[in-house]
């Protein structure tokens, strides 16, 4: 269960990191903002990424994936301003975990049906990038 993964994570040193699991606080905190977006919590999620430092995820490809479900997060909640930035911040860290995300894809369709004209050409550089222009 997350909960006993979360009590175990909090008493290890901030930085460590098991070397064959990857457990980490950070691990932890990644997996509680997934599980709060895939069972419709999306301000918990929004508000629990918001204390999490990215930096502290050591992978690129999770920490890709990791800022889809901020996006998700922030467009559940209805934060749309907040959705295409962190799309970007996704394809920052993994340009191909965002290229193969069906979540990822669908934010971009929805932010193109509805954008902003402040965000047209970062939102069309990502739907290109996705082959949705």
């Amino acid at each position: 269960r997350w909960d006993e993964a979360a009590l175990i994570a909090e008493q290890l040193r901030h930085d460590y990191q098991h070397p064959h699991t990857q457990f980490s606080s950070a691990n932890v905190a990644v997996y509680g903002v997934a599980l709060d977006v895939e069972t419709g919590n999306a301000t918990d999620a929004a508000d629990r990424a918001a204390r999490l430092d990215p930096s502290q995820i050591p992978s690129t490809n999770r920490r890709a994936q990791h800022f889809i479900d901020v996006a998700r997060s922030h467009y559940r909640a209805g934060h749309r301003e907040q959705v295409l930035p962190a799309l970007l911040a996704s394809v920052a860290e993994s340009r191909e975990t965002i290229l193969y995300s069906p979540d990822a894809r669908d934010l971009v369709l929805a932010q193109v049906r509805t954008h902003k004209a402040d965000q047209a050409p970062l939102l069309a550089q990502l739907a290109q990038l996705l082959d949705i222009a």
